[in-house]
């Protein structure tokens, strides 16, 4: 048996760039908010394709398209509760402070919920994928921007990036900014092992064998970007895992290659 943890916080919300250059410039924060687990705080425009769902449970997800956010489908359901009903949700963009409003910050309500027909709540975490369409378009600009679809999956031992305001410790202590971390592509046959065989063809994993660095709960739905041909690509979706960032036990995420006419398909663009 295995016990999957679901990346995700029940919380009702009270409303209130890419990684590559400077990152290594952050400000220095302390020690025990210096990971997402294991990470560091991001700065405006780092991350322009990361969303925050603003609603009864607190999940992150994907800007794709000026209209369209990709997140996890067990963002929407918590103890049988159902909540893909649109009017629970307002999707924010352009933000790094949770508990503020910045002037980059778009706050757009979302107008539809669907979530992959083949997920099951009561299962095992298969299919978890889902795509908010927003009440209106983003407006495009240098803090909010949408990342591209892999065409193909990310090689075993790449390093990815993995963002989000969910849980810094695996306690339960949530982030105050976006944090991020670098993972590596875990090997499936590796992951599998560790994993009981419990890993699908539509997830894969990535993290250290030695744990350490993570995403936990509240991270769920968001992106694992990894630059493919030079290009940065949402290859995964933030999903489960066995706690956070312990040794032997890495990160499960979405492999989001096996759903592009999927994604086509509910959104009717060619993303």
């Amino acid at each position: 048996m295995w016990t999957t943890v679901l990346l995700v916080f029940a919380v009702w919300a009270v409303s209130d760039g890419n990684p590559l250059s400077g990152y290594q410039n952050d400000p220095v924060f302390p020690e025990e908010v210096q990971r997402i687990i294991g990470g560091s705080a991001a700065s405006l425009g780092n991350f322009p394709w990361q969303a925050r769902l603003d609603g009864p449970l607190l999940c992150g997800g994907t800007l794709v398209h000026a209209q369209y956010v990709v997140t996890a489908a067990h963002c929407f359901f918590y103890q049988g509760t159902d909540y893909t009903n649109p009017g629970y949700w307002t999707i924010r963009l352009g933000e790094i402070y949770p508990n503020s409003h910045e002037s980059t910050e778009q706050a757009i309500p979302a107008s539809s919920v669907t979530v992959h027909s083949g997920y099951n709540q009561w299962a095992t975490p298969d299919y978890d994928i889902a795509v908010i369409r927003l009440r209106h378009a983003a407006t495009i600009n240098n803090y909010v921007s949408p990342l591209s679809l892999p065409n193909y999956d990310a090689p075993d031992g790449t390093s990815c990036v993995v963002s989000g305001f969910g849980d810094t410790t695996g306690n339960g202590n949530l982030a105050s900014r976006l944090m991020y971390v670098y993972v590596p592509v875990m090997n499936r046959n590796t992951c599998n092992y560790y994993m009981n065989g419990a890993i699908t063809s539509r997830m894969f994993c990535a993290g250290f064998s030695n744990g350490g660095k993570d995403s936990c709960q509240g991270d769920s739905g968001g992106p694992l970007a990894c630059q493919l041909s030079g290009t940065w690509t949402l290859s995964g979706v933030v999903s489960w895992g066995n706690g956070c960032a312990l040794a032997g036990n890495p990160g499960i995420y979405t492999r989001v290659t096996q759903f592009r006419s999927w994604l086509s398909q509910h959104t009717g663009y060619a993303i």
